[in-house]
């Protein structure tokens, strides 16, 4: 199938070159997923990332309803909880990302990205199987690094905030010696000494190392066409897991581990994409080669000492293209989508120091690959009321072949299994213009998470866990004004064997799937602005349960796993004159339940922020107070049914952030 594919694509790639190439270019800003997506789409620029303090992955849990993103402090631990759905405590994240137009191929490159870097960036919630072609069942994060220019550019920013925390970035762009050839060079770092103590070793557990470099070139081939390189590389050498069992008495300070932790993650994404816009159309091709590998060690302190060690290597190529085009009452998206792990090799090393250093040894090799077809159109009745029709068809084929040693027990060795899940979503959705300045839409849309194997069950075979299978319902109504912009959404998931991730007392997964489940609720956000007052508000409702649970009948009726009930966040901005800003911000997260029995939760928390900004056209200075009232909180958790492991929010922090550009 390969062969055939790279054969397919390579004719395709030329015929539009050639056929399309003549055409005129009408550039636009406004993203392909705004204009086709009848869905809740929230979009930051670069201002705006800056203004709202969008520093990493997490903080977009700060400025999105019914969006929790957290993790037990590593770089490669994400959870993503898109309106209920959650990829707990795994890295096949339910939620697709994507960096200028190239997908990223697990959780473990989320974290990584430098910020300071990203100029655009879109989070859709919901499936969104026929706008991108790497799988989405509940939502996608899209981001756009900045971008070559022109004209000769720089820029350097200068963070630097309470425990020793320094974030340096510089950017350089312009035009090379040969013409038409455009280059961007940034590079980022960032450092902290953290804030949670191990008394024991009398160093820091949460010590963060981050650094970012990214490459760019842009051919112009002719006034309507071009073709882009990008090399991005990112290196984080961390501190462990900020996390401890059974205490929150005194959550800065771990007086129970007599090692260190450490965790050394490296991802490199290299992609050629080349693009070519006329007046009514936009064709794209990305390919790309991207590897991740991590380095890992944590030592638990359990009755009897557990020392983990981890190594994780991920190498996967993709091909993707679209094609857009409108026409007077009518415009239409295709895609084709291919992407191959040519590795993925997981190996953990269990060791029981008190036992002689007797040791677990699994190893997995876990390979995938992917063709999906996708596309949608959207036809206008009339100038107000439009429909949108959309499906994908994907399959996908996993081979599994994992050697286990179990401790006292001989290697055993399994034979390779290879399955493939073929799937079929739709999209239906309408959308309607009112006289007012707002629209109304309703949406129905399926979203899929295939099946596969559970690689870190302690048990002496493979247990496998079936598809995910979510059907969508979404109601939404905007109105856009000249001070105030308003949105509401009300939405309902029905689940099909909802997959659910849980710990054993050794820390091995189990992983069960509810035979159905559900998530409803509402989403307000409230923007209003007028001379010297600038107000932002989000408030989001979740309720998710189970509602069948046939193998596990005590696990019926139960809260989803990391779903907060509530969430909101609250931003206002005062104009002391065209120069000077004073700016506050309220977040709130409410109760999560962390096991499928619901023993064992986090309360709910809110925390406030204040800053004082001057901006001019090149200089931007911002001084801040993050968590203004040392509120101590925990963000995440790990139940297992003997010890809760806990993960403790950010302190108050005081920081100075200098950004000037020429």
């Amino acid at each position: 199938m390969k062969n055939r594919f790279y054969a397919t694509s390579l004719i395709l790639s030329s015929l539009l070159f050639v056929n399309l190439n003549a055409a005129t270019i009408t550039a636009t800003k406004l993203s392909d997923s705004q204009m086709n997506s009848s869905s809740t789409v929230d979009t930051f620029d670069e201002e705006k990332i800056s203004e709202k303090q969008i520093n990493n992955i997490n903080d977009i849990s700060n400025v999105i309803s019914n969006v929790n993103i957290t993790g037990i402090g590593d770089r490669d631990n994400k959870t993503f909880t898109f309106r209920g759905i959650s990829n707990y405590v795994t890295l096949e994240s339910s939620v697709a990302m994507y960096i200028d137009d190239i997908p990223v191929p697990s959780a473990l490159g989320y974290s990584s990205l430098d910020m300071n870097n990203v100029s655009f960036l879109e989070v859709l919630k919901g499936a969104q199987g026929t706008l991108f072609g790497k799988n989405a069942e509940s939502g996608v994060i899209n981001l756009y690094t900045k971008p070559t220019t022109k004209n000769f550019k720089s820029q350097a920013i200068f963070d630097y905030a309470s425990f020793n925390t320094k974030n340096i970035y510089l950017k350089n762009s312009g035009q090379t010696p040969i013409e038409k050839l455009f280059y961007m060079f940034s590079f980022g770092s960032k450092t902290t000494d953290g804030f949670t103590k191990n008394i024991i070793t009398n160093t820091n557990f949460d010590r963060r190392d981050l650094q970012n470099f990214n490459a760019k070139l842009k051919y112009e081939i002719n006034d309507n066409s071009d073709i882009k390189f990008n090399f991005i590389k990112s290196k984080a050498n961390d501190g462990g897991t900020p996390f401890k069992i059974n205490t929150k008495a005194d959550p800065f300070n771990i007086n129970n581990e007599s090692k260190d932790d450490y965790l050394k993650l490296e991802n490199d994404l290299i992609s050629l994409v080349y693009t070519n816009k006329g007046e009514n159309f936009k064709f794209t091709s990305a390919s790309s080669y991207a590897t991740q590998n991590v380095d890992k060690y944590n030592y638990i302190a359990i009755t009897n000492p557990l020392e983990i060690k981890q190594d994780i290597n991920i190498k996967e190529i993709s091909q993707e293209f679209r094609l857009t085009y409108d026409y007077d009452k009518f415009n239409f998206l295709v895609g084709t989508f291919y992407s191959d792990k040519l590795k993925f090799n997981y190996k953990e090393n269990q060791i029981l120091p008190t036992f002689g250093n007797l040791s677990r040894i699994n190893d997995l090799n876990n390979l995938d690959e992917n063709l999906a077809l996708f596309g949608q159109t959207r036809y206008w009745l009339n100038n107000n009321l439009s429909f949108v029709v959309g499906a994908r068809y994907q399959t996908m084929k996993r081979e599994f072949d994992r050697n286990l040693n179990d401790f006292l027990t001989p290697t055993l060795t399994y034979e390779k299994d290879t399955k493939r899940w073929n799937y079929f979503t739709p999209t239906l959705s309408m959308l309607y213009f009112t006289k007012n300045n707002s629209d109304i839409y309703t949406t129905f849309t399926k979203g899929y998470r295939p099946g596969g194997y559970n690689y870190r069950d302690d048990q002496n075979t493979l247990v496998p866990y079936k598809e995910e299978v979510t059907s969508s319902y979404e109601l939404g109504y905007k109105s856009y004004g000249q001070n105030l912009n308003y949105s509401t959404v009300l939405f309902y998931n029905d689940i099909k064997d909802l997959r659910i991730n849980t710990f054993k007392d050794d820390l091995g997964n189990e992983t069960f799937s509810a035979d159905e489940a559900y998530t409803y609720g509402a989403e307000l956000s409230i923007n209003y602005e007028k001379d010297k007052y600038k107000v932002e508000s989000n408030l989001g409702f979740t309720k998710g349960k189970t509602k069948s649970f046939s193998s596990n009948p005590e696990y019926e009726n139960k809260n989803i796993i990391d779903t907060p009930q509530f969430t909101a966040n609250l931003r206002a901005r005062y104009y002391l004159d065209k120069n000077y800003n004073i700016n506050t911000t309220i977040n709130h997260i409410g109760k999560r339940y962390y096991d499928p029995a619901n023993k064992s939760s986090l309360g709910s928390y809110t925390t406030f922020n204040l800053g004082l900004e001057y901006k001019n056209k090149n200089l931007n200075t911002q001084i801040y107070a993050n968590n203004i009232f040392d509120k101590k909180y925990n963000d995440f958790m790990i139940y297992t049914p003997s010890n809760n492991y806990y993960h403790f929010g950010s302190p108050r922090v005081f920081g100075v952030k200098l950004s000037y550009s020429f």
